[in-house]
């Protein structure tokens, strides 16, 4: 049984051989700053959902926003090409959509990681939004199915309960593990906790992609 901690330095060693072919070429894609960029993003995501500015400055940033497009368009290329959401060397995978894995330790069967969720996945009375935790789930589980050189695999179901409410801001805990196989199916449960208090707790059934789906 394989046994690593994992930093994002070295996060590739998590994967499995399809999965690290795929994130090697998203890394021979990528321009230096990509990280930083994306990053900046994500900060403005959560900047944007919290502020409330007055009518000058939406129009100033509008115009700085239609700009940063303008500039990044004629680059635009196929969804098979892109860098976004491939990087899998990083807790972020180079997205701004999913909140970021941070991966302390996995083994064949088992995963444990923090994330953390800003603004921008708040539901009502500041609490983070049901759908960004059932997002953080897919990740989590999709990563811990293709563990121990497991062929990768697609999210069939996912169901998600929530047990307690789950904060902004704060650095939360992340158990996933997988409980059962069976031929090309996999089922995995997940749990969210904030110190000893589950905030969520999630079960996925993750089937093995055939040869032609690879």
């Amino acid at each position: 049984m394989t046994r690593v901690s994992v930093d994002d330095d070295n996060r590739i060693a998590v994967l499995s051989p399809h999965w690290k072919s795929w994130a090697e070429a998203a890394i021979r894609q990528m321009a230096p700053g990509w990280q930083d960029m994306t990053a900046s993003l994500g900060s403005l995501q959560d900047t944007l959902a919290g502020a409330v500015p007055p009518e000058d400055v939406v129009e100033e940033a509008t115009v700085l926003m239609e700009r940063a497009r303008a500039l990044l368009e004629p680059y635009e290329v196929s969804g098979s090409e892109q860098i976004f959401g491939r990087l899998l060397t990083s807790a972020t995978r180079g997205q701004t959509f999913s909140p970021p894995l941070w991966v302390d330790r996995y083994e064949d069967d088992e995963l444990a990681a923090t994330t953390r969720f800003g603004r921008f996945h708040a539901g009502n009375n500041g609490v983070v939004h049901g759908g960004a935790i059932a997002l953080m789930f897919d990740d989590a589980l999709g990563v811990t199915s293709d563990l121990g050189g497991r062929e990768r695999s697609r999210t069939a179901s996912l169901k998600v309960d929530f047990r307690s409410l789950t904060p902004l801001d704060r650095v939360l805990e992340v158990r996933v593990r997988l409980t059962h196989l069976d031929g090309r199916k996999r089922t995995l449960h997940g749990t969210l906790s904030d110190g000893g208090r589950v905030c969520a707790e999630a079960t996925g059934l993750f089937i093995e992609l055939r040869p032609e789906q690879q």
